[in-house]
């Protein structure tokens, strides 16, 4: 009885000692607008969005890019050069289209609706970075909003 008793202590004190708390594993943060080919952000009326589900960049003869948003935004834009510098937008140069989560349609306005400025650009790794300031048109109703916001992007060629 006594050896039992001994055993049954030392199993007791060996299981409560080789206790420890648990330790507090850190949760690494994880940006849900940083895809794995870039980041596109945009305030559009003054509402903030991102690129949160698809980013598309592409340099053909211009660079094209569209974003898409888990709500069902989407921003769809041409830059006619990735060199950097300041671009003027209007609806045959450097243009816009913009779907908000209703459905509803905004498009470049003919004549000086903003610019973009690309800030820079690795074409040995096909990266592009900058920023952009326009005003968008509804087709249907004519309200003019404005749309501003920034991308850093891998492209295709």
């Amino acid at each position: 009885m006594r050896g039992l008793t001994f055993f049954l202590l030392c199993t007791l004190f060996l299981a409560l000692s080789s206790c420890k708390d648990k330790e507090d594993i850190p949760v690494p943060y994880v940006d849900p607008c940083e895809l794995i080919n870039g980041k596109l952000n945009w305030s559009f009326n003054g509402t903030s969005a991102c690129a949160d589900a698809n980013i598309i960049a592409d340099l053909a003869i211009v660079l094209t890019v569209n974003g898409l948003t888990q709500s069902g935004e989407s921003l769809t834009f041409e830059l006619e050069s990735v060199q950097p510098g300041t671009y003027g937008v209007d609806d045959n140069n450097n243009s816009f289209t913009y779907t908000d989560a209703l459905g509803m349609g905004w498009i470049t306005p003919v004549q000086n609706a903003g610019n973009i400025v690309v800030t820079s650009h690795d074409a040995s790794q096909n990266k592009v970075q900058g920023n952009f300031n326009v005003a968008l048109e509804n087709p249907l109703t004519g309200t003019i909003k404005t749309l501003s916001g920034n991308f850093r992007l891998t492209y295709t060629n």
